[in-house]
């Protein structure tokens, strides 16, 4: 299973890579984000459910005090996640989603601070001045022609209705 550990990684990764293609298909067909996102959790929860049969049933058995952490982060986080994410890619180009979607790091540096308590150091600062900057100039809020805009992202909300 080691040798194989390489191969999932880079398949996990174009597979990733290729996603948008797969969302702006599925809108084309008249699916919605959140029914995509049903479609891809599905076949996900297919696979990986095959998958730990044949590789190791042991992993089917969760305590019951660990349900909580199932349901928070593999519905409600991958979920909602997922939903920002195909809905970005249906309101904005695949570049601008993409971009968007990693500042997570800075969403995860500044939820430590205020609920962590972590401190601000002068690289986390750097570093989330250059994540906003970067994703302001792909976005074209600065330095170019805006790619994404409220009035879109409203009309858009309404059509899906």
């Amino acid at each position: 299973m080691k040798r194989l550990a390489v191969f999932f990684v880079l398949l996990a990764g174009t597979l990733w890579g290729c996603i948008g293609i797969f969302v702006r298909r599925y809108n084309a067909l008249g699916l919605s984000s959140m029914q995509t996102v049903a479609v891809r959790m599905v076949i996900a929860a297919i696979l990986f459910a095959l998958f730990v049969l044949i590789y190791k049933r042991s992993l089917f058995i969760i305590h019951l005090k660990d349900i909580w952490i199932f349901i928070g982060s593999g519905v409600i986080s991958v979920g909602l996640f997922t939903y920002c994410y195909f809905s970005s890619i249906e309101l904005s180009s695949l570049s601008v989603a993409a971009v968007l979607l990693y500042t997570a790091p800075a969403f995860v540096m500044l939820f430590s601070l205020i609920f962590f308590k972590e401190k601000m150091t002068i690289p986390k600062a750097i570093s989330l001045v250059l994540a906003v900057l970067g994703c302001a100039m792909t976005t074209g809020v600065i330095g170019g022609e805006l790619n994404v805009s409220a009035t879109r992202c409203i009309r858009s909300s309404r059509d899906s209705r």
